[in-house]
């Protein structure tokens, strides 16, 4: 007779139980398809780099279009004020001084000189006045000497006893010397080493009310026995554009 434990295995320990088949197989498929964790932190940040690029993308392409508009606002600016600068240009006062002869050189006389201020340009000129000076200097003149003594526009026209001139085309200054010729002045001359200057500045309004100025430099030297016409110094003549 055979003991208990050399007997078959008992059926309830080796069958096989659907139930517990079919629960399991659940379970793994139930597995399958949740997502892990990593697969949902991969996903959101691949959503949040979009969401970023778009915004990034709607930023940029508003930049370009300020950009763009800024850029052709100025441009419109640059060309309507350069149109208003040439018609200024072309419209407004241009002054030019010139000098006749001194009558005479003898001691004892005082320098006089006449002088006229042409308008070139198109339109009036108005509130002209001058500062000007008539002396006996070194001949040639030194290029030092002529910038020193030129003064602003506004202290000039702000003068209280400064003349406001408003002419068209033309107007005549007259500039005597306070003291007259003297024997070393007259003598330097004729030998050829000094000469009588003019040297002064011009300050005027145009038509749109802008000040304008021109600098003036002249002087006489003997020729042929009489101080001769008026010549232009080398230095000392312009005007502002």
């Amino acid at each position: 007779m055979r003991s208990k434990s050399d007997q078959e295995p008992d059926s309830a320990d080796c069958a096989h139980n659907p139930a517990n088949q079919n629960q399991n197989d659940s379970r793994q498929q139930s597995a399958s398809k949740m997502p892990t964790i990593e697969s949902s932190q991969a996903q959101s940040k691949t959503d949040n780099d979009k969401k970023r690029w778009y915004k990034d993308r709607r930023f940029l392409l508003g930049c370009g279009v300020f950009i763009a508009t800024s850029l052709a606002a100025v441009f419109t600016f640059y060309q309507a004020w350069i149109a208003r600068d040439t018609a200024k240009r072309q419209l407004r006062a241009y002054v030019i001084v010139s000098s006749k002869h001194i009558p005479k050189l003898q001691e004892g006389i005082k320098p006089f000189i006449e002088s006229t201020i042409d308008n070139v340009g198109q339109t009036p000129v108005y509130d002209a006045c001058w500062i000007s000076g008539v002396n006996v200097m070194e001949y040639p003149l030194p290029p030092e000497i002529i910038s020193k003594d030129k003064k602003a526009c506004s202290n000039v026209m702000n003068q209280p006893d400064a003349p406001k001139w408003f002419f068209g085309k033309a107007t005549f200054a007259e500039k005597w010397r306070d003291v007259p010729f003297q024997a070393s002045e007259v003598k330097a001359i004729q030998e050829e080493k000094a000469a009588v200057y003019l040297v002064g500045r011009v300050c005027y309004l145009d038509i749109f009310r802008d000040v304008h100025y021109t600098d003036f430099c002249m002087y006489w030297k003997w020729e042929n026995g009489r101080l001769g016409t008026a010549i232009y110094c080398p230095q000392g003549n312009g005007a502002d554009n």
